[in-house]
């Protein structure tokens, strides 16, 4: 028997609100010369300009989406027989991934993209218990291998992140 949790919602960024725990800030700069920090899980805003004070989201952070996903799906599977009559156990057999065009329409979220998709792989795991499950990336469908720019970063990072990283092969 399968049984498939589904968690998604539009204009989400992996950078930002699917960012995992254990995800670090970075510095970007621009096309323009301007750096602009970028916070790990839990900071906020989602970016400000190096050297100025950052104003937090009252209600936003970093990871929000993610932590909101993960506490959703660990209530299904704790109720795990309201959803599926007769079930008592299940097993975390992999991760399917389909995301990326909101990360793809900034210069400093597709660059650090490979980063935070390691990380969320290496979280979800953690997570969930669930330390062999594999994880299966999709593309968008929208770039081809021969594009170049911040859709090529994040079809590069889905296309290779299982080849690229050792504990993710299988």
């Amino acid at each position: 028997h399968v049984l498939l949790l589904k968690s998604c919602i539009g204009n989400r960024a992996l950078g930002w609100d699917l960012l995992p725990p254990g995800s670090e800030g970075y510095e970007f700069t621009d096309f323009n010369n301007v750096t602009w920090v970028h916070p790990g899980y839990g900071g906020s805003p989602e970016r400000w300009q190096k050297g100025t004070a950052p104003e937090k989201f009252p209600s936003w952070y970093a990871g929000i989406q993610y932590d909101g996903d993960q506490k959703r799906a660990k209530k299904v599977l704790s109720e795990l027989d309201t959803y599926y009559p007769g079930a008592n156990e299940y097993e975390i057999a992999g991760f399917f991934w389909w995301q990326g065009d909101r990360d793809s329409r900034s210069e400093a979220l597709s660059s650090h993209y490979e980063t935070n998709l390691v990380q969320l792989i290496r979280q979800l795991r953690k997570d969930f218990d669930a330390p062999r499950a594999q994880f299966v990336g999709a593309s968008l469908g929208q770039t081809k291998k021969d594009d170049v720019g911040n859709e090529r970063k994040i079809l590069d990072a889905i296309l290779t992140v299982n080849s690229r990283y050792p504990e993710f092969k299988g």
